[in-house]
């Protein structure tokens, strides 16, 4: 008996040793992990730096300055770098695929570049390496630097001309100066596209005890009107050192006249009849005077004119628009045609987006009954909200089912005169199913004497 139980143990250890090698596989599952004295003599690179933070000294604003790092793999097997991370936009890392393999007891060059245009003062980046060095995966590399700024402008990234009228020069100028310790900034060039419709003439200009340079701009007397963005390239020498930038170029060429806002938008809240949205104003900007000859914003808005009295007289006009009383509910978009004497712009066209408001405001605006006992229960309370200069009174509320009993709310009939509440009920006896009817509610109020609610019952 002993004998057979204990060759029964041992195929059953047979059997459990050969699950335990066949489990992993078949269930793609990995097999145990080493023990760590294992890991230990297997071959695996080592990443070595020794310099690991690189000091550059002064750097002049603007230069382009090489780095260089010399990484060893220490280790008895290859090093293989995945990828490298520039703490910031103006470094540059330069590693082809090639080098990226590093052959045990081989030495890499890691090159990059510190871009220090528009930097400043003290600087300290970073540069991380990844790579299969099991004790140090992600290796942090840095340097420093003390950037001296050359010259300063104003404005800085964007030249916004804002509006500009042909042939006359734009009150927005490009100044450059030098730094503390400079003594003098000049342009060397000022280059726009080919074809832009502004020209850039540059003068003189003086801050402090430092000579610097500031440029006019004067857009052509044949410009297109209309919005203008474009880059220039401009070149300087400070002391004798020359850099290059880009500057945006932004502004809007205009003719005799000009107008605001370029866009009416009064979506953000809803409109009502019979109300005066945002004016438009249209001027002279160089105060020689016009005359607006109509004005229509068909078929929404009734539209005044009104000659503003302050400054010269027929320099300045506010179009104002109201918003009809035959106004359909709902969004709309249309646009206000304002005609002119003048020859750069005989007439002004000016989008105009908003919401109609409904009459009265129904919430919610379709009721939904179940009649099967559930928590959402057989009654609802439905609120009618018109606007508040206008008095709210129900008339009569029925419905053709009779399975549905409604009933003004006699509690709120005197606190608010436009607002009112009903209360509506199912009483059941309908038989199974989906039944769909209206409530109708008769008001006082003009345009919205009679509402139609949708209500639906779903019957246990």
């Amino acid at each position: 008996m002993f004998e057979g139980t204990g060759a029964m143990c041992y195929t059953t250890l047979q059997a459990f040793v050969f699950l335990q090698f066949l489990l992993p596989v078949s269930v793609g599952q990995l097999p145990p992990s080493p023990e760590p004295g294992e890991l230990e003599n297997r071959p695996a690179p080592r990443i070595f730096v020794e310099k690991r933070i690189l000091p550059l000294g002064e750097v002049i604003e603007g230069d382009v300055v090489p780095i260089q790092w010399i990484l060893e793999n220490r280790g008895d097997a290859d090093l293989l770098i995945s990828k490298t991370k520039a703490g910031c936009g103006c470094t540059v890392v330069k590693l082809s695929e090639e080098e990226k393999l590093v052959p045990a007891g081989g030495t890499l060059a890691l090159r990059a570049e510190f871009d220090s245009t528009r930097r400043r003062g003290k600087q300290e980046k970073t540069v991380l390496i990844f790579s299969n060095d099991p004790v140090e995966p992600k290796l942090k590399l840095e340097f420093t630097a003390k950037v001296e700024r050359l010259f300063e402008t104003n404005p800085s990234t964007l030249i916004n001309l804002r509006v500009l009228q042909r042939g006359q020069v734009a009150s927005q100028t490009f100044d450059v100066i030098p730094s503390e310790n400079r003594k003098s900034a000049k342009i060397v060039s000022f280059d726009m596209p080919e074809g832009f419709p502004i020209s850039a003439s540059i003068e003189p200009f003086s801050n402090a005890d430092a000579e610097g340079q500031r440029v006019r701009f004067t857009p052509g007397r044949d410009a297109p009107m209309g919005i203008i963005q474009d880059k220039a390239t401009v070149r300087f020498s400070i002391d004798g050192i020359e850099r290059e930038r880009e500057y945006l170029i932004r502004g809007e060429v205009v003719g005799d006249i000009i107008w605001k806002p370029k866009v009416v938008d009064t979506t953000r809240q809803e409109t009502t009849r019979g109300k005066k949205i945002l004016p438009v104003t249209i001027r002279s900007p160089n105060k020689m005077p016009f005359s607006i000859t109509g004005a229509t914003a068909e078929p929404l808005f009734d539209v005044e004119v009104e000659q503003l009295k302050s400054g010269k007289p027929r320099t300045s006009y506010k179009v104002r628009l109201t918003l009809r009383n035959d106004a359909p509910p709902g969004p709309f978009g249309t646009m206000l045609n304002v005609r002119t004497d003048s020859l750069d712009q005989p007439v002004v066209k000016v989008p105009v987006f908003g919401i109609v408001a409904h009459r009265i405001k129904i919430d919610p605006p379709i009721l939904i009954f179940r009649g099967d006992g559930s928590a959402s229960g057989t009654t609802r309370r439905i609120k009618l909200l018109a606007s508040t200069s206008t008095t709210l009174d129900i008339v009569d509320v029925s419905c053709d089912l009779p399975s549905i009993d409604a009933s003004i709310d006699e509690d709120h009939e005197r606190r608010y005169r436009h607002l009112r509440f009903i209360t509506v009920r199912y009483t059941g006896g309908l038989p199974k199913g989906r039944h769909e009817t209206s409530l109708v509610v008769q008001t006082s109020v003009g345009g919205a004497e009679e509402l139609r609610i949708p209500v639906i019952i779903d019957a246990g």
